[in-house]
C-alpha cells in the first residue's frame, strides 16, 4: 500500500490520522493502494473512496452486438426486443418523502431539531439514490459481459429537460431526471473500455423509438404520449 495510506483489518491510517480510523471494510481490497480521498454526504455520513492499480482481465472477443433504446415508460428497450423497467425506488418511498420534507418546514429555522429533520430526509433520499445506482451498475455490467458492441443513442438530456420545462410539461422534466440516463451512459462507456468491450453512439436524430426491432417499420404516428 501508499505510505501515506495503509488499511490493517477494518481501520484506516491517512495522513494527520496516525492512530487510524474504524471504517466498515464492506469488501477486499484487490490491487495497490495509491490514494484515498474522504468525503461528507447531505446526512452527515463519512466516505473513505480509495484509489488502486490493479491488472484488470479483458473480457473474451464475442460476435454479440446490441442496440439499445432508452425511455421512460420502459428504462431501456434492446434491439432483440427485451425490455427492462427502472425500479420505482424513490415511488415507494414518495409519502414518507414527503412527511419528513414537512417535518422539516415546520421546524424552527437555524434550531437543532431543524438540521435533525433535515439530516434524516437526506439519509433516505441518499438510500434510495444508492438503490438506483446499485441497479445501474448491476445492469451495465451486465450488458457489457454479454455483449461485444453496444450501441446506444446520442441524447441532448439538458436540452430535453429545457424543453419540457418550457412548455409546462414539469412532470415530463421530473421523470427524466430520475431515470438518470448519463449516469447510466457513463457507466457503460467506462466498463466497456475497462473489460475490452465497445460502446458507439448513433445520431440523436435517428427514430429508434420509432422503429420496429423486428421489421424495420417506422410508426410516424407514435406521439410523446405513447
Amino acid at each position: 500500500s501508499n505510505e501515506s495510506v495503509k488499511v490493517i483489518g477494518n481501520r484506516i491510517t491517512v495522513v494527520k490520522f496516525k492512530e487510524g480510523i474504524k471504517f466498515d471494510n464492506h469488501r477486499k481490497i484487490d490491487g495497490n493502494i495509491k490514494c484515498c480521498s474522504i468525503s461528507r454526504n447531505s446526512a452527515g455520513e463519512y466516505y473513505i473512496s480509495l484509489s488502486v492499480k490493479k491488472d484488470i482481465k479483458k473480457l473474451p472477443l464475442s460476435e454479440k452486438f446490441l442496440g439499445i433504446d432508452l425511455g421512460i415508460k420502459d428504462f431501456i428497450t434492446t434491439s432483440d426486443g427485451n425490455k427492462i423497467s427502472l425500479p420505482k425506488f424513490k415511488k415507494s418511498k414518495l409519502s414518507k418523502l414527503k412527511y419528513l420534507q414537512r417535518k422539516h418546514s415546520k421546524k424552527q429555522l437555524k434550531s437543532n431539531n431543524r438540521e435533525k429533520a433535515r439530516k434524516k430526509y437526506a439519509k433516505l433520499y441518499n438510500h434510495l439514490s444508492n438503490q438506483k445506482k446499485d441497479f445501474f451498475h448491476k445492469l451495465s455490467l451486465k450488458l457489457v459481459s454479454e455483449n461485444q458492441v453496444l450501441m446506444i443513442e446520442d441524447l441532448n438530456i439538458k436540452g430535453m429537460m429545457e424543453k419540457n420545462n418550457k412548455k409546462h410539461k414539469s412532470n415530463l422534466a421530473g421523470m427524466i431526471q430520475e431515470c438518470s440516463w448519463s449516469d447510466f451512459i457513463g457507466m457503460l462507456k467506462y466498463k466497456a473500455e475497462f473489460y475490452g468491450h465497445n460502446v458507439f453512439e448513433i445520431d440523436r436524430w435517428y427514430l429508434s423509438s420509432k422503429t420496429c426491432y423486428s421489421c424495420g417499420y417506422v410508426n410516424k404516428k407514435l406521439s410523446l404520449k405513447d
